[in-house]
């Protein structure tokens, strides 16, 4: 993997996938959204997904690498084909060794800039536990972007098993509740409860919940039921 990654770094052997995010409301009349997925190209063309390429890429440390790869070739295929997608943004993922560089704000200005890309179709997603490991640096970084225009989603919700206490300290958009809770939450009545729990503290805090790994129409209807205000999966 120490190999391999660079490679297919160097060699530009790395795709972006979108997966859509839909507003559960069905009175609402907006566009839906989607979030930009990373996977790698073996040599005979064959995709390497995310459960196995992250946490190599942790290991060695190369997430950042990988991470401005993303940003700037996501920002070139909203550039080319945001308007024709008719999406109302598009989500990229930022890692925590990312967000623990000093030099990646000034990057992403520089990349925006330079791609003419509206900020405003741009939300950068980052762990719950990536964002607390460092508050304020979390927060500054979040707020010089929000300025440009851009929105940010607390991803992986409720994973942390933290305080809500922080959650004041970080101008957040969108609170994302951990799959892991979703995709049990109509057979287990504590996977249901933390659904309830977050989504009821997202809008205490007037902040949009989006519900991933739903992966039927029972999770879905559920999830409407709650009040969840978008979905994905």
């Amino acid at each position: 993997w120490s190999a391999r990654i660079p490679s297919a770094l160097e060699n530009d052997r790395f795709v972006l996938h979108c997966q859509k995010i839909y507003p559960l409301d069905a009175n609402s009349t907006e566009a839906p959204r989607c979030e930009l997925l990373v996977r790698m190209l073996e040599e005979d063309g064959s995709l390497i997904l995310p459960g196995r390429l992250i946490p190599a890429a942790e290991r060695f440390r190369h997430m950042p690498e990988i991470d401005r790869w993303v940003i700037r070739n996501a920002l070139k295929l909203i550039a080319r084909h945001g308007v024709r997608m008719g999406l109302a943004a598009y989500a990229i993922n930022l890692s925590g060794q990312s967000l623990g560089q000093e030099e990646l704000l000034d990057f992403v200005k520089r990349e925006i800039l330079r791609s003419s890309v509206n900020p405003g179709l741009v939300t950068f997603e980052i762990t719950e536990t990536a964002a607390i490991r460092n508050v304020s640096h979390a927060a500054r970084f979040m707020t010089e972007l929000k300025k440009m225009g851009c929105q940010f989603s607390l991803d992986d919700f409720g994973s942390g098993l933290s305080s809500f206490g922080y959650l004041k300290m970080l101008p957040v958009d969108y609170l994302k509740i951990d799959g892991s809770f979703v995709r049990n939450m109509v057979h287990d009545e504590h996977d249901h409860s933390i659904v309830v729990a977050i989504t009821q503290i997202a809008k205490t805090l007037k902040i949009a919940c989006i519900a991933e790994f739903i992966e039927d129409e029972a999770t879905l209807q559920a999830l409407k039921e709650i009040g969840v205000d978008y979905g994905q999966g």
